[in-house]
């Protein structure tokens, strides 16, 4: 079955979050990437707007790229199998792809705005969201920390002055704000929220982590019937 990852680029300036772009594995390990034209909110039309420029490898808007192996471009934001800070994390001891790797890291360098995401997953009338948590160091001290027994909870934030949309994310025992669902999925899990459909929340916590990789967030719950949306790959594409 076919994977994909959506680019997102950030404006530095706004500290919004655009969803620019497509990469899909194929069956035959084959990749190709294309602009993400369709997306209204948040996608490369208003992208473009705020002052995006397309990537030097991918210079025409409309064509869908191909090629046998992982494009280049992409392939060199990966991390090195050997950094510490990634190895326990994420056992790359193992033999993971570099789609998986990049799936796994994100892709995110100091050098640019750009960042690879996992869509939301649908299976039955029920979504699944993979994401870390955002803004831990800004939240937390290096004395913080979450206990086996620790609850988590959604908590919508429309006064927020960067994302109308954003959800943070609270320690339910100090009732204490830890940090933020990426924006990526903010939008979508205030619909789900204002719906009062129930989200179930776990996560992994890796004390030893660098702060955006501290904690892992799992949201799985029903997608609410008047969500205009269509699934392809076994993801959800919203209107």
């Amino acid at each position: 079955m076919e994977e994909n990852l959506c680019l997102l680029w950030q404006d530095v300036s706004t500290r919004s979050w655009y969803h620019v772009g497509n990469l899909i594995k194929h069956d035959d390990d084959s990749f190709s990437f294309y602009y993400e034209l369709k997306e209204k909110d948040k996608g490369l039309e208003e992208a473009l707007a705020v002052g995006y420029q397309l990537h030097p490898a991918f210079p025409l808007m409309e064509k869908e790229y191909h090629s046998t192996k992982l494009f280049s471009a992409f392939a060199r934001r990966l991390p090195s199998r050997n950094r510490r800070d990634y190895g326990f994390l994420f056992d790359l001891q193992k033999n993971l792809t570099n789609f998986e790797l990049l799936e796994l890291t994100g892709g995110s360098l100091y050098v640019d705005s750009y960042e690879f995401v996992k869509p939301v997953k649908e299976n039955e009338g029920m979504f699944e969201i993979e994401c870390f948590l955002r803004a831990w160091r800004h939240w937390n001290d290096e004395s913080e920390m979450l206990l086996e027994t620790t609850k988590l909870s959604l908590e919508m934030e429309p006064n927020n002055e960067y994302d109308r949309n954003a959800v943070c994310v609270i320690n339910g025992e100090t009732r204490k704000k830890i940090g933020y669902i990426p924006a990526f999925y903010s939008s979508f899990v205030t619909r789900v929220l204002k719906e009062e459909i129930p989200i179930h929340l776990e996560y992994h916590y890796f004390e030893e982590a660098a702060p955006q990789y501290k904690v892992k967030l799992i949201l799985v719950g029903e997608i609410p019937q008047k969500l205009n949306y269509q699934i392809k790959n076994d993801s959800l594409l919203l209107y």
